[in-house]
């Protein structure tokens, strides 16, 4: 998971065809009971929000239960830095426009609209 962050940190849009494995491995990290683990696969997202779009949306919306299971995880552990690294992805998540109802991960970018001239 340590490489995983230090890619998607260094070069996240290299990561993009890849997202559906790199979810899976996620998943299966946040549920990990190595607490290092769970950190860099939070780390991992934090990085790769910004390159998300709708189409990643249902993917990425099933790790949010996870995230909030390693929050509960870390403070009934006193782990504050894990704590703040999740609530740096949660904030991620909400300013890529994930928190307004109906636009899920929106595209990065649109084409231009016709004119009716």
């Amino acid at each position: 998971m340590y490489l995983l962050s230090s890619v998607a940190e260094a070069a996240n849009d290299q990561l993009e065809p890849h997202y559906a494995a790199v979810f899976d491995l996620v998943m299966r990290s946040l549920q990990d009971t190595n607490i290092a683990i769970c950190e860099y696969a939070i780390k991992a997202m934090t990085a790769l929000v910004p390159n998300l779009t709708s189409a990643h949306g249902p993917a990425f919306q099933g790790l949010l239960p996870l995230i909030i299971q390693v929050v509960t995880k870390c403070i009934a552990e006193d782990n504050v830095d894990l704590v703040s690294t999740c609530m740096e992805l949660l904030h991620h998540i909400i300013d890529s426009r994930a928190g307004q109802p109906g636009r899920c991960f929106e595209h990065r970018a649109r084409p231009p609209r016709a004119s009716s001239v």
